[in-house]
C-alpha cells in the first residue's frame, strides 16, 4: 500500500513528503491571509516576496488564485528577512 502524498484535513491541506524511507513527513501549507494573520506581516509584503521569487508557493488545483506557502518556506524566508533586518540595524 502507497502512502498518500496529500492529505487535506478541516480545510488545511498538507504534503506528504518522505524525511527518511518509511517515516513520511507532513508538510503544512498556509493562504497569504493565513500567514499574515499569524505573524501580522501585511499580505502585500508576503505577496511582493513571493513575486520577487523569495519565497515559493503552489497554486491547488492548478489555477492562479488560493496561493499557498509551506511552512518550512515561510520559515525560511522569515529568517532571512530577520538576518537581513538585524545586520542593517533597522
Amino acid at each position: 500500500m502507497e502512502l498518500p502524498t496529500e492529505l487535506s484535513i478541516c480545510g488545511a491541506r498538507y504534503v506528504m513528503a518522505d524525511l527518511m524511507p518509511g517515516l513520511p513527513r507532513i508538510e503544512r501549507y498556509y493562504t497569504v491571509p493565513e500567514l499574515s494573520e499569524l505573524t501580522g506581516i501585511p499580505k502585500g509584503e508576503i505577496n511582493a516576496a513571493i513575486r520577487r521569487g523569495e519565497m515559493t508557493c503552489i497554486y491547488p488545483s492548478g489555477g492562479t488564485r488560493y496561493r499557498r506557502v509551506a511552512e518550512s518556506e515561510f520559515r525560511r524566508w522569515l529568517a532571512s528577512r530577520m538576518r537581513a533586518t538585524s545586520s542593517t540595524g533597522a
